[in-house]
């Protein structure tokens, strides 16, 4: 049975979780918010709100990335090895593997980092380090110690599939738009991408737990009050959702999902316009790059810190970070694609830049991310 706005609420009244005196006295109030995924957004004034995932569609891959999300935030509650992924997930309530729905707490109060950023019209170096503190943390503690545990066997140690973009055939995918045809064609077209992916993925590691997924969309934050007690005024509290492609992986493919992410959300806001050079376009963008750069240093530098990089590594795991933010920027362009009949300028761009830095990372390091010290 696939849930609808009313058939959430009796699915809920049913498995105990609502009231059905917070229903009859309208305390109650469902909004869908259609994503990969059919979700449900129920917001209550009396009591904590609910958030209600289920798969779209009943087939086995869309079943498997709920499954493994849902087993991620049990193990978070139930294993001493992923307890400091807790802080940074909503309250787990359920999963029900009949009807592949997974029941969460609704994280009211906050925002995405994409919804943050463009309310500011600013990109905060103290949202930047609190990402930093989150993503480090958990690599850090999770960092040798799974791949041991039985309950490990859920992550399927996959590499990610930008990593392999080259190597991509159109009928691989479910649905590819002709736009996202146009890429694939580009990206195979060029020797540089294949041999630098190629280099990207031999070196794949397997050492901790990683997201996967990690773009703006996926963070969500709020300003911590000085009601809560403990926090001074104005902290942003960072939480990280949708962990359907959570894996064990190398963790630097988290960091550069962020890195990349402000970078392509410079190129994307970029105005195009026919004939425009790439200097015009960049003195026309409505920030300097300057301005995306401080966050994605602290970023870096906070990182490096909280993770407990060692020193001597810091150059080379730099490196490769930008370097996987370069193959995921292939991917943000593919995904800016999904309902395109044509590839934009944008996208095309993104590419461009992409093959920059896979060519040269350090100087990607330095003029595009800002990074100069390791």
């Amino acid at each position: 049975m696939l849930l609808n706005s009313d058939s959430v609420v009796h699915y809920l009244l049913h498995r105990g979780f609502l009231s059905l005196d917070s229903v009859v006295d309208g305390d109650l109030m469902v909004l869908e918010a259609p994503r990969r995924n059919r979700n449900f957004k129920l917001y209550r004034q009396k009591h904590p709100g609910i958030f209600v995932k289920q798969v779209q569609q009943w087939d086995g891959q869309a079943i498997a990335t709920v499954q493994r999300e849902a087993g991620c935030y049990f193990l978070a509650q139930s294993l001493p090895e992923l307890s400091s992924l807790s802080p940074l997930l909503p309250g787990f309530r359920a999963y029900d593997p009949v009807r592949h729905v997974l029941v969460l707490d609704l994280l009211a109060g906050y925002e995405t980092l994409a919804e943050h950023h463009q309310r500011l019209g600013r990109f905060p170096v103290e949202i930047a380090e609190a990402l930093a503190e989150a993503l480090g943390t958990y690599h850090r503690e999770t960092r040798k110690k799974l791949g041991t545990i039985p309950q490990a066997a859920m992550f399927p140690r996959m590499v990610p599939w930008a990593l392999s973009m080259h190597l991509q055939q159109a009928d691989w995918f479910q649905s590819l738009s002709a736009a996202n045809s146009q890429l694939l064609q580009i990206v195979k077209k060029y020797d540089q991408f294949a041999k630098t992916l190629d280099q990207l993925r031999a070196h794949w590691s397997h050492d901790c737990l990683v997201h996967g997924d990690i773009k703006w969309d996926n963070c969500l934050v709020q300003m911590e009050t000085v009601q809560a007690g403990n926090k001074d005024p104005g902290t942003p509290v960072v939480k990280v959702v949708d962990w359907e492609l959570a894996d064990l992986g190398d963790p630097l493919w988290d960091v550069a999902a962020i890195l990349q992410s402000y970078l392509s959300y410079w190129i994307l806001c970029m105005p195009v316009w026919p004939g425009a050079t790439a200097e015009q376009m960049i003195a026309r963008s409505p920030w300097p790059l300057e301005v995306l750069q401080a966050p994605m240093n602290a970023f870096w530098q906070k990182y490096r810190e909280v993770a407990e990089i060692p020193e001597a590594q810091r150059a080379e795991l730099l490196l490769r970070s930008v370097s996987y933010g370069a193959a995921r920027m292939i991917q943000s362009a593919y995904e800016s694609l999904s309902f395109a009949v044509q590839m934009h300028s944008s996208a095309l761009y993104l590419l461009q830049v992409s093959m920059n830095i896979l060519l040269d990372p350090q100087e990607g390091a330095v003029e595009l991310f800002g990074i100069a010290k390791a």
